[in-house]
């Protein structure tokens, strides 16, 4: 992202208009549209009262990577860290489990899909129709 689009995405998520940050920053609104257009950068004072309005790091706007936090992925930093062990247990959990099923968009564990979650007893001649099923040209 450039400098303006991280700008753009800062201010939204602070859900301020153009106009307000630019008043925040004692500048006239077309300056920030020019900032966010990436017409021209404001002066380094500028970077600094920007983040603090902002809640940002001056890496996250100047870096050309993205290794510094959003102001979203703050708040859900700042959200987790509020939670006691066993909201902290839920998360980790769901999001170890979210990031699997992501990350394997490709993998299909078909084998046993119908058995899994319902309770009941998978026996051998069940595992065998679905290997059946799955080995078979025609599925």
């Amino acid at each position: 992202m450039t400098f303006g689009q991280k700008l753009k995405k800062a201010r939204l998520e602070k859900c301020m208009t153009q106009k307000q940050l630019a008043e925040q920053l004692y500048v006239r609104h077309n300056s920030v549209s020019n900032w966010e257009n990436d017409i021209n950068k404001p002066d380094p004072s500028t970077i600094e009262h920007i983040c603090g309005i902002l809640d940002i790091t001056p890496n996250y706007l100047l870096a050309i990577t993205s290794e510094d936090f959003s102001p979203a992925e703050k708040l859900i930093i700042k959200k987790y860290r509020a939670l006691d062990k066993h909201g902290k247990e839920m998360i980790d959990f769901t999001l170890q489990k979210e990031w699997e099923r992501s990350t394997n968009v490709y993998s299909f564990p078909f084998v046993n899909a119908a058995h899994e979650r319902t309770g009941i007893e998978v026996t051998e001649d069940m595992l065998m129709n679905d290997n059946d099923i799955m080995d078979s040209d025609s599925f």
